[in-house]
């Protein structure tokens, strides 16, 4: 993890935060959990390494393993060398795509390993954004300003709600 993984939640914080100060109610929140390529290629690289995990059986029933097969330290490590073997060679491009689209079809194994990816980026983000002053809000469901449920499906982009003050005052 860098700074980089950081920038949308301190912009996001210092925005709210002149919000508030400027009078206006704020409603802050950070989404993780995208479906994107990223997906499948931790996929397909964590297949490469513990190729006998369950999540990569399409006839295992279940339940999955609750703790997860990674680590923070563990992402920090396989993103960056899919993404290079994604880029060098167009097979493995290939098979992160399938991967990625069975993720969307909904493949139980590959949901699993999701929600693992999804939780220990969220702890890793929050423990860092946390030790930086801020806040990190849980992901998932979320109301808006219309209180309508929605659910997140962006990896790390804050969104913020800001509703103008009763004495019309701020931006």
């Amino acid at each position: 993890m860098h700074a980089g993984h950081l920038r949308s939640l301190v912009i996001g914080d210092a925005l709210a935060r002149m919000f508030r100060f400027a009078g206006d109610k704020v409603i802050t929140d950070v989404h993780f959990g995208d479906w994107g390529l990223q997906m499948g290629q931790l996929i397909t690289e964590l297949k490469r390494e513990k190729p006998d995990l369950p999540y990569f059986d399409e006839n295992f029933k279940g339940p999955y393993p609750n703790a997860s097969p990674v680590t923070m330290d563990d992402l920090e490590v396989i993103y960056p060398r899919a993404s290079a073997a994604c880029k060098a060679d167009p097979a493995r491009l290939d098979e992160a795509r399938k991967a990625t689209f069975e993720l969307q079809a909904g493949r139980p194994g590959y949901r699993a390993l999701w929600e693992h990816f999804r939780a220990v980026s969220f702890e890793g983000v929050r423990r860092e954004f946390d030790a930086k002053r801020g806040s990190v809000a849980r992901p998932g469901w979320r109301s808006t300003s219309r209180q309508k449920a929605t659910h997140s499906r962006s990896f790390c982009s804050p969104s913020i709600t800001v509703a103008p003050s009763p004495a019309g005052n701020g931006p």
